[in-house]
């Protein structure tokens, strides 16, 4: 039996999947000023909301941005990526 491999188109999709996740973090992060202010956003849409098993899979959205306040919090690295992502637009190297 012969087998037959596709090529992705990408060389390295995963990467590129976690690269679209990061620039919509940082852009978010920059919309809303932090990721607590994107927590505590979702947070208020969610108490609004009746109670229903479909509601619940906006924890998992809310938990995300609450970690990742945390990490950002933690770590000055992920202020690296904005400044990184903001030297491609105005032209200076951090």
């Amino acid at each position: 039996m012969k087998t037959n491999y596709l090529m992705p188109e990408s060389a390295h999709p995963i990467n590129n999947v976690e690269q679209k996740m990061t620039e919509l973090n940082v852009m978010l992060f920059e919309k809303f000023g932090s990721f607590e202010n994107v927590f505590e956003t979702i947070q208020n849409i969610y108490d609004k909301l009746p109670e229903d098993p479909e509601t619940e899979k906006l924890m998992t959205l809310i938990l995300h941005f609450r970690c990742l306040e945390q990490l950002a919090a933690g770590s000055p690295g992920f202020l690296n990526f904005i400044d990184e992502r903001n030297s491609y637009k105005n032209g200076i190297l951090p």
